[in-house]
């Protein structure tokens, strides 16, 4: 059976993201600052279909800086890309 989906929905669709629990519950998460997982959540909402997330604006609104990134990099749950003019982000779901 098939569905079609009028624009309200594609945009409802678009809004809702999932986390794996077998991720969050891997102890290099575990091992994460309370504020570092938080920026990760909060990153994965802002991210993209693909995961790629741009953390200016999700830093400033949140109170989050770069030691927060670095962590989640550190940690492999971020990869840093860098463009000709900033830095893009992907978050990384390994298990």
């Amino acid at each position: 059976r098939f569905f079609t989906f009028g624009k309200e929905e594609k945009i409802n669709m678009a809004r809702k993201r999932m986390f794996d629990s077998e991720i969050i519950g891997q102890d290099r998460f575990l091992d994460l600052s309370l504020e570092t997982k938080a920026i990760y959540f909060l990153l994965g909402m802002g991210a993209d279909d693909e995961g790629f997330v741009s953390p200016k604006r999700v830093l400033k609104l949140h109170g989050g800086n770069d030691k927060h990134l670095q962590e989640l990099i550190n940690a492999n749950f971020l990869i840093k890309f860098e463009t000709r003019c900033s830095f893009l982000y992907t978050l990384v779901e390994k298990r």
